[in-house]
């Protein structure tokens, strides 16, 4: 699914970005890098990045 319109990027990508780091990460960083470096705009997708980030980061923590 497409996550963020603004700067097209999928669930996907942002899964695969936090799979490949294996440690805590920050939804700033995973919006970074799924962007190309680019900041949210409209921030629609954030709330939707903010609980990827979180369920990921339980995840690792264990």
């Amino acid at each position: 699914m497409i996550l963020c319109l603004c700067h097209p990027f999928s669930d996907s990508q942002a899964k695969a970005h936090m799979q490949a780091k294996g440690a805590k990460v920050s939804v700033s960083e995973v919006y970074s890098v799924c962007s190309d470096g680019k900041t949210p705009q409209c921030c629609t997708c954030l709330q939707t990045l903010k609980d990827m980030v979180k369920s990921h980061n339980r995840a690792v923590a264990v």
